[in-house]
């Protein structure tokens, strides 16, 4: 699978004006993510999201039932000029016309951070995208979460067991999902202790539409029936609140280098 490097478009990529080097990515202080949109919802998550200011905006997949009917939260997020990213669900690949991303499985990485996203368990691709990077903070993006409370969508046992070595030899900081319709979160897990390891959370709050939660399978932190994001504000630690669209917050979390 082709990795892409930098993307043009919503990202504020593109050429220097020459047709010659791309633009870099911009640097990524904050980030919002959510997944599992659609409804009447969307449109105020989208807005609290844009009102927050983040450096980077992250879908996590599921964007509504066309993508004829999540254009207009697009084009709020394009009108705010904030770059975005965006991981595939169950969405058709008329979407990346819509979002002006060439590919659903991309390597993205501004200072101090990358972001690295999958459409399948595929290790190769994983490894591919994070044995050159250098950045301090790594988020991997997953179309299927490795580990899951929920009643609808239960624990990937795949992406367990073919990621988790990669996630682990590269120290990789947080892993983002969404497919099930409600927010979870895990210790940290792998790492020499409970604060340093990856951090795996289920972010699927976009919509005024949820899931129930079966087995905690050992997750420390469940919400249900809330529509909300995710914040992450990055320096010595990433900072991380579950906000809702009115700005209560719902979950509050720090995620720490792997010592």
């Amino acid at each position: 699978t082709k990795i892409k490097e930098a993307i043009d478009g919503i990202l504020g990529g593109g050429g220097n004006g020459d047709g010659e080097t791309p633009a870099p990515p911009p640097a990524v202080k904050s980030f919002v993510a959510a997944g599992e949109w659609g409804g009447a919802m969307s449109a105020p998550v989208a807005e609290a999201m844009i009102r927050s200011k983040p450096d980077l905006i992250v879908g996590l997949g599921n964007y509504d039932s066309t993508e004829t009917l999540f254009g207009p939260i697009v084009d709020k997020i394009k009108k705010a000029k904030i770059p975005a990213i965006w991981a595939k669900g169950a969405d058709s690949d008329d979407y990346l016309t819509l979002f002006g991303q060439e590919e659903w499985e991309l390597k993205y990485e501004p200072t101090d951070i990358v972001f690295c996203i999958l459409n399948s368990a595929n290790p190769t691709t994983l490894e591919d995208m994070l044995k050159t990077s250098t950045a301090k903070w790594k988020v991997v993006l997953l179309s299927s979460p490795p580990f899951s409370p929920s009643s609808k969508y239960g624990q990937d046992v795949t992406a367990q067991e073919k990621l988790i070595p990669i996630l682990t030899k590269y120290k990789v900081n947080l892993v983002l999902s969404a497919r099930n319709k409600i927010f979870a979160r895990f210790i940290p897990k792998f790492g020499p202790n409970t604060t340093s390891g990856t951090t795996f959370c289920i972010v699927g709050t976009g919509s005024d539409k949820f899931d129930g939660a079966g087995s905690p399978n050992g997750a420390t932190r469940i919400v249900i029936g809330k529509t909300a994001f995710l914040r992450c504000d990055i320096g010595s630690t990433m900072d991380c609140k579950l906000l809702s669209p009115q700005g209560a917050v719902l979950d509050q979390f720090t995620v720490f280098e792997w010592k």
